[in-house]
């Protein structure tokens, strides 16, 4: 995008962001709210790549907020339903009728990380099967309809030409994973234990002093915010776990002697 316009002067890249704002705007009156998102994108694009624009590029990305909202509003939810029942008896089995240890340990070990090399071949491989879905971009948005993420178009013919397209394939991929993983055995596994045993923050103190993962002295907060998850409370283990998890990095590497 944009090379057409190369070697071009500064009032003819200012009349080439003018004309994707106008775009957007002609767009905007029509209710076309994602497409004048786009053409806005398009412009800022082109505008930050082409030289300093720092006032045009602010109204624009102005602009993109106020129709940031109206172009999530336009998008229309897809819900998607699946039998669970073979993973929540299963996640059932590995829980009813053990001892509190040996069903906790069942219960870290009952969803295993999905191999990367898998999840590329199953990007590529759906690449492949349903081309209209993954030829053309995506954007990503959150609640306030801001972009927040995008992934260029996968060529179905040549799915690994390109690598940052697929890899952002791939993570969608491990989002669905993630997300059929919770409700088909994590979640049914988690309230199977609750029925069978009791569980407090301190039966979890041992296991995290001996964990390589959990820092000398962050025990407590590891402890609270696992038997929050436990109880369901994930507003609560997420403010407590998620702060941890860059600092539980670093102290790993450091163990193993990597200083950098």
């Amino acid at each position: 995008m944009g090379t057409q316009y190369a070697g071009i002067g500064r009032d003819t890249e200012v009349e080439v962001g003018e004309t994707y704002e106008r775009q957007a705007r002609s767009c905007a009156e029509t209710g076309e709210f994602n497409a004048a998102l786009h053409h806005l994108y398009c412009a800022v694009h082109y505008l930050t790549k082409h030289g300093s624009h720092a006032e045009q590029v602010s109204g624009l990305r102005r602009l993109m907020a106020e129709y940031g909202p109206k172009a999530r509003a336009e998008l229309e939810p897809n819900h998607v339903s699946f039998d669970a029942s073979d993973m929540v008896e299963a996640a059932k089995n590995a829980m009813v009728g053990k001892k509190w240890q040996e069903a906790l340990f069942s219960l870290a070990m009952i969803v295993r990380p999905t191999r990367v090399a898998l999840l590329r071949q199953t990007a590529i491989r759906n690449a492949t099967m349903y081309p209209m879905q993954h030829l053309f971009g995506l954007a990503v948005m959150n609640d306030d309809g801001r972009v927040v993420g995008r992934r260029d178009g996968i060529d179905p013919s040549d799915p690994e030409k390109n690598e940052e397209a697929l890899i952002g394939a791939m993570v969608q991929e491990v989002a669905v994973h993630r997300t059929v993983a919770f409700q088909g055995y994590v979640s049914p596994a988690r309230y199977y234990f609750l029925l069978e045993h009791s569980l407090s923050a301190g039966d979890l103190l041992p296991y995290l002093h001996a964990s390589p993962f959990v820092p000398p002295g962050r025990e407590q907060l590891f402890a609270r915010g696992l038997f929050a998850g436990f109880d369901g409370d994930f507003l609560i283990a997420s403010h407590l776990l998620i702060p941890q998890i860059e600092n539980s990095i670093r102290y790993v590497l450091l163990q193993r002697g990597d200083v950098n």
